[in-house]
């Protein structure tokens, strides 16, 4: 898989600073986490 798909599955631009990276990732497993979600099919199969 390309850098630059990692960077869109984040929502950021490519090249963003490792600071951006981590929290967008912290976000987005905050958002779909098991715990936030309980029962949530799409939730589940997003965060794996």
């Amino acid at each position: 898989m390309a850098l630059a798909h990692y960077y869109r599955i984040l929502g950021l631009r490519t090249g963003a600073s490792f600071g951006d990276v981590k929290l967008a990732y912290r976000n987005l497993a905050r958002l779909y986490h098991p715990d936030t979600n309980p029962g949530d099919q799409l939730a589940k199969e997003k965060f794996i």
